[in-house]
């Protein structure tokens, strides 16, 4: 949301759209939990971002594992929301999901700036 709000220069009515219809509604479409890539969501914003992407990943372990930690916690928050949470059995313990929780963030910082990196080269 950061970046959208720099790009658009604080304009509230594309920052809200976004965060509201773009984010909040559909997040849970940008990726295909159980795929353990993140192919999906690098497509969103077209096929060279993938590409790029996705060539960086298959030539990082780290990154990979990174990507994996990710879609790992998200399909175990899924499984959590649909399967009838005060039900379902975590298949890990705190400390397992904490260190993906570690893992993953290094996925983030870089959809951050890859995000940042790609925006300034396109002098947008």
């Amino acid at each position: 949301m950061k970046l959208i709000e720099e790009k658009t220069h604080g304009n509230q009515l594309i920052f809200h759209f976004a965060k509201n219809k773009g984010i909040s509604r559909q997040y849970h479409t940008f990726f295909n939990w159980r795929g353990r890539n993140a192919n999906q969501f690098f497509s969103l914003f077209g096929e060279e971002f993938k590409r790029k992407c996705s060539e960086k990943i298959n030539a990082e372990s780290e990154l990979d594992d990174a990507v994996r930690a990710f879609l790992d916690i998200g399909e175990t928050r899924n499984n959590l929301v649909h399967l009838n949470y005060a039900d379902y059995q975590l298949p890990k313990t705190s400390e397992e999901y904490y260190n993906l929780y570690v893992q993953a963030m290094k996925f983030i910082r870089y959809i951050e700036d890859e995000f940042n990196n790609y925006a300034c080269s396109n002098g947008t």
